[in-house]
């Protein structure tokens, strides 16, 4: 089954009233996101009904641009462009509401190590 998400979920009906909670299915397991405010904070929460399901948690120094890639690695960009197209085992990028693409660093360091490719410096601690 393809993940599906349900933003009218019966949930929202127990919801506070700066809170907002969409359903998450797939054939993994399932869970709720919750949105809520709290003065100037957005806090999110994750409820997972499947223990096997994870959760990432990701800050915006966790998504890379190829060009980020290109600026970290020492690389140029044509080159990492043609990671992507060359070799199948490249991270698959996310696509953000502007169209971007952008990668997980934790996966592109997975990747940079199991290809015997040199890891920048600042990464070494991830």
């Amino acid at each position: 089954m393809k993940p599906r998400v349900i933003t009218k979920c019966v949930a929202n009906a127990y919801s506070g009233e700066n809170e907002r909670i969409i359903e998450f299915n797939s054939d993994r397991g399932g869970g709720l996101i919750a949105f809520r405010e709290i003065g100037e904070e957005l806090i999110v929460s994750a409820y997972v009904l499947d223990p096997t399901v994870n959760v990432l948690s990701m800050g915006p120094d966790d998504l890379l641009t190829l060009a980020e890639i290109a600026e970290a690695t020492g690389a140029t960009l044509l080159t990492v462009r043609t990671w992507t197209h060359r070799y199948s085992d490249f991270p698959e990028p996310w696509k953000d509401a502007a169209g971007t693409y952008l990668y997980l660093r934790r996966e592109v360091l997975a990747w940079l190590k199991a290809t015997g490719r040199e890891v920048p410096a600042k990464w070494h601690n991830l």
